[in-house]
């Protein structure tokens, strides 16, 4: 029980902090990374990208899905 504690303990200070970095982020803002190519993101919104879906097991399943999608439209 106590290591699992400890996890969720480290796990809630990482999301607080990435948290606050999110708040710069219009709706917007936020969808466009999601509904891009990967390839044609640079490192910043690699970067950004990736807190989001650090934060939210919700928005990174979101981003495969929407990202799945894409890839299908892509090919046909």
């Amino acid at each position: 029980m106590y290591r699992h504690l400890e996890t969720l303990k480290q796990a809630e200070v990482k999301t607080s902090a990435n948290r606050h970095r999110l708040q710069k982020f219009s709706a917007n803002t936020a969808v466009w990374l999601f509904v891009r190519d990967p390839k044609t993101l640079d490192d910043i919104e690699r970067d950004d990208l990736a807190v989001f879906r650090q934060v939210s097991t919700t928005l990174s399943r979101a981003y495969d899905l929407i990202q799945g999608f894409f890839s299908m439209e892509r090919r046909a």
